[in-house]
Order: structure tokens, then sequence, then C-alpha cells
């Protein structure tokens, strides 16, 4: 049994990632880096076009994924590891 259900906790974590340092830390950490498309740096073409990231060294492009210029992956992908072991 989870303690929490994915949408619930994507919810939760949407919340946090606007109130938190998160924009200041992937500004800086990813300065000077272009935007892609997710399809071609992961070669998934099951991304959509409007779906970007900036690559920078993270261990999977998908945490440096960009989200409207107010959320990002980071945060959740961080929580998800610990939570549900991803």
């Amino acid at each position: 049994m989870r303690i929490i259900d994915d949408k619930l906790y994507s919810e939760i974590d949407r919340e946090l990632e606007e109130n938190s340092k998160e924009n200041n830390f992937y500004n800086k950490r990813t300065a000077g880096e272009e935007l892609r498309l997710l399809s071609e740096v992961t070669g998934n073409k099951h991304y959509k076009n409007n779906e970007k990231c900036k690559v920078d060294n993270f261990l999977s492009p998908y945490i440096g994924k960009y989200i409207d210029g107010k959320n990002w992956e980071i945060f959740t992908t961080g929580l998800e590891h610990i939570i549900f072991n991803r």
C-alpha cells in the first residue's frame, strides 16, 4: 500500500516547487545552456515538441526538463527517487 499516490504527490510537489528556490538553482546550474527537445536528447520520440530541457550534467536529461518557466523536474525526480525508489 502506498502512503501517497502519484497524482496527489505530483500536486503537492508542484506547489512546493513554485514556492522553493528551485528556480534559482536551475538557472544558475544551467546558465549558458540552450533549451533542447527531450525527444532529441533522449532518443525517445514519445516526448512532444513542447517538452524541452537543459541537459547540464544531471543524471537524466528529464531532470533538466523546463516546464513553463516556473516549474522544473529537479525537485520532483529527487522526491520520486527517495519516496518511490524510481
